[in-house]
């Protein structure tokens, strides 16, 4: 949950920035925000709902993992995210 909320605090910073570069209202902002956070959710629900069985193997597997290896994982997957956030932000077919 801790690193649920340290993500979230790293995505709000990330969040403001853009909002900062559109200058969109603050009431789009809050509604943009809960609609980002309902979708993270949303997501992460998808595979426990779709393959309960799987996701319990599958988080087995996870907890057998050295903690470093984790580690790795979290950061690429950070770092995927990063790239892909600042592709859209400067992407001019998506404008």
């Amino acid at each position: 949950m801790l690193l649920f909320l340290n993500g979230l605090n790293i995505y709000a910073g990330l969040f403001r920035n853009v909002i900062d570069y559109f200058s969109v209202r603050d009431d789009a902002v809050m509604k943009l925000l809960i609609l980002l956070i309902g979708m993270v959710l949303v997501f992460e629900g998808l595979p426990y709902v779709a393959a309960p069985v799987a996701m319990q193997e599958w988080l087995q597997k996870l907890s057998r993992l050295p903690a470093q290896q984790l580690r790795l994982v979290g950061l690429a997957a950070m770092g995927i995210g990063l790239i892909i956030i600042w592709v859209a932000q400067r992407a001019t077919f998506l404008q």
